[in-house]
């Protein structure tokens, strides 16, 4: 029954069940910002009013249709929308998917569910850092943001490294940070003017079973290289779904917050709006300054105590608090351990992109390029380049800004060998691919632009030579006949004596001499005195 003093709700028939179909597929589905409410304003405005417009002004005239029309309530409005079971479809036309996969799924389980081992599985992510840069050598020369990679522990929540580069999001910037977990955190503080004990970021020299990514830099031939190269899995989330990096994301989410309250120059969620202040004014660090800020800020968060973190029954038992440092130890120590041991430039090659180089007699060809390496001059692969059956294609690694060496892989051997430029290629030593391709390309520019005045010299060198052989043909009256060929050597020795002759005279002239009288043929010159090295001697009968 209603209060008193209030009507009594309508009976919702076809008829208003229509409208609120009518207005929930018009209104709500389609558009985000309105929200059940305000659909069922609207079917209501559409079952008590209607429209006409002025004949005269064209203004548009409302009025009620019936002044004693009972008026469906919003509970009723609800309840019938309940009924027909399309929150969810309605929640995702509104959203679009990705949001939808996002917010309004199902959340039973959560990310790292199947994961219960320390390097059972690392998420990497890259975000811009925000803070703004200067450069290095010139502190007044504004940079920018650089992009922070971090590399998380799924298990623990340890970050187990990093990179901040201005490389932009890529496979390459995302190796800088792969590496850098192998590397052994003591000597990278070193590096950087920083002295940490072993114990407090004792990450190093191990590798995970599997790299997370996020259908970015890891979908293509370069992370299908690195599979084959390493074995690590390389895994990427489903669309749409960096909930499932969430322990990648709340990291990022932790340092810019640490470095927006202490830093200057950093910017946040108001940068750029009006009358805000520009924070790039303000920029101070470069980028060396910004590496040792962000390892004093993952030592600290890696202490840090994550009261929501979850942590497994075990951890519990043994009183393990949920600090990602001691999770880690704890794990380490406990067997609860996934990882594997990696050699530095074995996992560098396995980042490296792969190609075929050639094998020739110069080298091992490569973009242009020849290589050697002690093994192939010993077992003399050169030599036999063009030899039948010897297989000249072969597949090697080269790191894309540093043409110096490549990485040679043999067929049945797991480490790659090592090939450096030869002394025929050394003018290129120092230069990356890219560089090497620019400069090629700059010379071709510069040879097009020459291609008129070198078409035009050829043509003029064409045309002397058949001017001189026009002249020479003029005055030779026929062609040579076979009894004028067997003096050869005679007549070369005598045209010989004749030109040094008429040389001497005109070095004579030159210094200022007595000139030399003309003299004839050398009297005594037979034909056994000419010189044997004539290409005409011999008597052509």
């Amino acid at each position: 029954m209603p209060a008193e003093g209030l009507p009594r709700a309508s009976r919702i028939d076809s008829e208003i069940e229509a409208v609120f179909e009518s207005c929930t597929n018009r209104y709500y589905r389609k558009n985000r910002h309105i929200s059940l409410r305000d659909t069922y304003n609207r079917a209501v405005e559409k079952l008590c009013t209607s429209c006409v417009f002025d004949d005269d002004t064209g203004a548009p005239i409302t009025f009620i249709l019936d002044e004693t029309i009972a008026i469906p309530t919003f509970r009723q409005f609800s309840y019938w929308y309940g009924k027909q079971k399309r929150a969810k479809s309605d929640a995702q036309a509104r959203l679009g998917d990705a949001k939808f996969a996002l917010r309004s799924r199902a959340r039973l389980s959560f990310a790292a569910q199947d994961n219960e081992n320390a390097g059972g599985r690392y998420v990497i992510d890259s975000t811009k850092l925000d803070v703004n840069l200067v450069a290095r050598h010139d502190r007044r020369v504004f940079i920018g943001t650089p992009v922070l990679y971090v590399v998380v522990d799924e298990f623990t929540g340890l970050i187990i490294g990093f990179s901040v580069s201005l490389e932009e999001a890529s496979w390459l910037a995302a190796g800088l940070a792969i590496l850098n977990c192998l590397e052994d955190k003591s000597d990278f503080c070193r590096r950087h003017s920083i002295e940490i004990d072993a114990c407090v970021w004792a990450t190093g020299g191990m590798m995970p079973m599997r790299f997370l990514f996020d259908r970015g830099e890891a979908r293509g031939d370069l992370a299908s290289g690195f599979v084959a190269k390493s074995g690590i899995i390389v895994e990427n989330t489903g669309a749409w779904r960096a909930d499932l990096k969430g322990v990648c994301e709340k990291r990022f989410d932790l340092i810019n917050c640490a470095l927006r309250s202490e830093l200057p120059g950093a910017r946040d969620k108001d940068s750029g709006k009006r009358g805000e202040r520009d924070p790039r004014e303000k920029a101070v660090l470069n980028l060396d300054e910004i590496v040792r800020i962000l390892v004093f800020a993952i030592i600290h968060l890696n202490g840090r105590e994550l009261t929501d973190f979850r942590q497994t029954r075990a951890m519990i038992a043994d009183g393990v608090p949920p600090i990602s440092s001691a999770m880690w130890e704890w794990a380490v120590a406990t067997g609860r351990s996934a990882l594997q041991r990696f050699e530095p430039d074995e996992l560098a090659v396995a980042l490296m992109p792969m190609e075929t180089g050639t094998i020739t007699a110069q080298g091992v060809r490569f973009k242009g390029l020849y290589y050697t390496g002690d093994r192939a001059e010993a077992e003399n692969w050169f030599a036999m380049a063009d030899a039948p059956g010897f297989i000249r294609h072969l597949s090697l690694s080269y790191h894309p800004l540093l043409a110096d060496a490549v990485y040679l892989h043999i067929p049945g051997e797991k480490k790659a060998l090592q090939a450096v430029l030869t002394p025929y290629s050394q003018s290129w030593s120092g230069m990356s691919f890219d560089e090497i391709e620019a400069t090629r390309r700059a010379k071709r520019i510069s040879a097009n632009g020459r291609q008129l005045d070198q078409i035009e010299k050829r043509a003029d060198f064409r045309n002397q030579v058949q001017h001189v052989l026009d002249e020479a043909a003029r005055e030779r009256l026929g062609n040579l006949r076979p009894r004028d060929l067997k003096d050869a050597r005679t007549n070369k020795a005598l045209e010989r004596e004749d030109r040094r002759l008429e040389a001497r005279r005109e070095m004579r002239s030159q210094i200022g001499g007595q000139p030399i009288p003309a003299r004839g043929p050398p009297a005594g010159v037979s034909q056994g005195d000419a010189s044997a090295d004539d290409l005409g001697e011999g008597m052509i009968e």
